[in-house]
């Protein structure tokens, strides 16, 4: 008797194993996409932390003589807008976050900034880092105790409460 294929087992037995196979490299591949994910996110916020403090060396305090020590700024599109009545353009190549929110210690360097990206959220603390938090996690603040006159007509302190309130609904 002459065999020209294969049995039901053997195709069944090569199921089971791709199946096995499949069990274990999928939950693999998706912890490197969502690990890699973060770290895009990681360097998007070093980046923005870089270029505030770049920003603010290079061209705002020098030009300015204002003084961003204990200040707090919050992002709006390419804008940074302080709690110190000054605003700034930030320039930053790569991923945008939706939310950021600096505040400087006393010598005008970012000492906490908590961030949003989609569905991460964190906070950065110099000397620590980064560290990825549920977004319920992250520290609320209270829009309504932020109080400065910003020089730039367009941003009102409503702009600040719809970002931190879009940061926490999430």
């Amino acid at each position: 008797m002459k065999r020209e294929g294969f049995t039901l087992i053997e195709l069944l037995a090569v199921l089971v194993i791709l199946a096995v196979i499949a069990l274990i490299t999928i939950p693999i591949l998706f912890f490197v996409i969502e690990n890699s994910r973060k770290n895009t996110v990681q360097e998007s916020v070093n980046s923005y932390i870089r270029a505030v403090e770049a920003t603010l060396t290079i061209n705002v305090i020098p030009d300015t003589k204002k003084n961003f020590s204990h200040a707090m700024c919050f992002l709006s599109q390419d804008t940074m807008n302080c709690t110190n009545n000054s605003s700034f353009l930030l320039k930053v190549h790569g991923e945008k976050l939706d939310v950021l929110r600096v505040e400087f210690g006393a010598q005008d360097f970012v000492e906490i900034a908590t961030f949003q990206k989609g569905k991460y959220c964190g906070k950065y603390v110099k000397n620590n880092g980064i560290t990825f938090m549920n977004c319920e996690g992250v520290n609320k603040i209270d829009a309504s105790s932020v109080s400065f006159t910003p020089k730039n007509p367009n941003w009102k302190v409503d702009n600040v409460a719809s970002a931190l309130d879009d940061l926490y609904r999430k």
